[in-house]
């Protein structure tokens, strides 16, 4: 990501939230850079940390674009109601049908019995933010210069120090 504007980080909640989740996922290669691993404990700890925060800020900016439509269409619904599948069928009955199409697409188990990455996004961070400890590594790679690509991984072993 190009050095953001400060201002505009802090006008645009999704832009600021893509930041965010750059800056974790920085983070994370930081680490692995230094051959610091989620295998220790007091090392996995940080990695626990700064993995839920990027899930925390990747799936934020969902929760921020369902905001601005809310009010960019005045749909009306209540904050703790701003959900894919509230606002979509929201836009439907606007005849605004291809807004969030994918995004609701991603989320139905008709079309994606095993589930989407964007649904497994969504429970792994519902995992780390209220079950238990991810346990995740992960891999990335930079695109045309400016744009993070990542997968995480469960680790198929046990982590010293862990119970």
């Amino acid at each position: 990501m190009k050095k953001p504007n400060a201002l505009k980080l802090l006008e645009d909640r999704i832009e600021f939230k893509f930041h965010a989740a750059d800056h974790y996922l920085k983070c994370l290669e930081n680490l692995k850079s230094k051959g610091k691993t989620p295998r220790n404990a007091n090392v996995g700890i940080e990695w626990e940390m700064i993995t839920e925060n990027l899930l925390f800020h990747l799936l934020g900016a969902m929760d921020a674009l369902l905001v601005r439509i809310n009010e960019k269409f005045e749909l009306c619904i209540k904050s703790r109601d701003l959900k894919v599948k509230t606002v979509h069928e929201e836009l439907e009955k606007k005849r605004k049908l291809d807004l969030l199409k994918e995004a609701s697409n991603l989320l139905d188990r008709n079309q994606y019995p095993q589930g989407s990455w964007f649904y497994d996004l969504n429970e792994l961070r519902n995992i780390a933010t209220h079950r238990s400890i991810l346990n995740l590594n992960f891999s990335s790679s930079s695109y045309n210069g400016d744009h993070n690509c990542f997968v995480l991984m469960p680790l198929s072993y046990p982590v010293q120090g862990y119970l």
